[in-house]
């Protein structure tokens, strides 16, 4: 008779457990970083720009603009162009990452 008692207490252990790493993890889905907002949200930023500042924010208030591959600049310089504009300080400009 215990034997059986505590495999279904066993059972039901497991169950729990399942249960709450389950919950735990669909809570961790529910709130968004601090950085993650939509891209409507950009325009409600105020203040300087952060390493917290959402992508959107900072390009609508550097004025970033898609590249034009029907433009007569190459789509390279272009980019450069807009790159620039997210660094005014220019603290970046000619640092180079290994992409490989």
């Amino acid at each position: 008779m215990w034997g059986i008692l505590l495999k279904g207490l066993a059972l039901m252990d497991c169950r729990a457990i399942a249960g709450l790493i389950c919950a735990f993890w669909l809570a961790g889905c529910v709130h968004l970083p601090d950085a993650a907002y939509p891209q409507s949200a950009a325009g409600q930023m105020d203040g300087p720009i952060t390493n917290s500042t959402p992508l959107a924010a900072v390009i609508e208030k550097q004025q970033v603009h898609p590249l034009d591959p029907a433009a007569g600049t190459p789509l390279l310089d272009q980019a450069m162009i807009e790159l620039a504009k997210t660094d005014p300080k220019n603290r970046y400009r000619g640092i180079t990452y290994n992409l490989t």
